[in-house]
């Protein structure tokens, strides 16, 4: 009875001892601080965007070199790991990720950075911070041959259309559609982003109308149509004539 007494005696004593031990180790670990730098409100789809940060000793200050930095995004099935980076010698990080959509909308991010702790340092992570990719709008250009939008009976009209980002960069849309009088039509594509449409002869005093709808990845889809003018003489019908026969004279 007393040997018992004395194991459970003992196991006690050496349950206490080690929980002591884990405790004192744990006081001996440096409490961490990591921090995000602030990020653009708005970016474009395939942007280089860095994350950047300290990583410090919450009680001293001092940066802590060598620690691996992991940079998270939200998603529908949890964070998930976007960038990392190991931290300099003043605690400092830079970690990059290109902005990607997973569908062509503006799309809110929420990212925060976090230390997983080591042997010496405890984790620590920093709030969250958000911004949205936003798409990139096409400019749609259609002109006329000398900018005009009249034309005369027997000529035909051309439609040159050019697709840019407004940066003096031409774009080829991943989906073009372009009409006629509500009649789907080809384009004739000239170079990259600039295409050009010739009608038939303009035989009738009217108005016809050109438009263009695009859509492209990464970039918000644009359409626009123009309107041009025929005018001149009408091109009559021939009429058809009926000779009647010459009355007898009556007696």
């Amino acid at each position: 009875m007393n040997k018992l007494q004395y194991v459970a005696v003992s196991t006690g004593t050496l349950l206490l001892l080690s929980v002591m031990a884990v405790n004192a180790s744990a006081l001996r670990m440096q409490l961490t601080t990591v921090s995000l730098d602030s990020l653009p409100s708005l970016v474009s789809p395939n942007d280089e965007i860095t994350f950047t940060g300290t990583l410090t000793n919450a009680d001293t200050g001092e940066g802590l070199r060598d620690k691996t930095i992991m940079i998270f995004r939200e998603g529908p099935m949890g964070p998930e790991v976007i960038a990392e980076a190991l931290t300099g010698i003043d605690g400092g990080f830079s970690a990059t990720w290109i902005a990607a959509l997973d569908v062509n909308r503006d799309t809110p991010v929420t990212v925060f950075a976090q230390f997983d702790g080591d042997e010496a340092a405890l984790p620590s992570r920093t709030s969250k911070v958000s911004f949205r990719i936003v798409l990139i709008p096409i400019n749609l250009e259609i002109t006329t041959d000398s900018n005009k939008n009249r034309y005369s009976i027997g000529s035909t009209a051309f439609f040159s259309v050019a697709f840019h980002d407004g940066m003096a960069n031409f774009v080829d849309p991943d989906f073009v559609r372009a009409t006629y009088d509500g009649n789907f039509v080809s384009m004739k594509k000239e170079e990259v982003g600039r295409y050009t449409f010739t009608t038939q002869k303009l035989v009738k005093f009217e108005e016809h109308q050109f438009g263009v709808f695009d859509e492209k990845f990464g970039y918000s889809s644009t359409q626009k149509s123009l309107t041009v003018t025929v005018f001149g003489a009408q091109i009559a019908k021939p009429v058809k004539v009926i000779r009647q026969a010459a009355l007898e004279p009556t007696l």
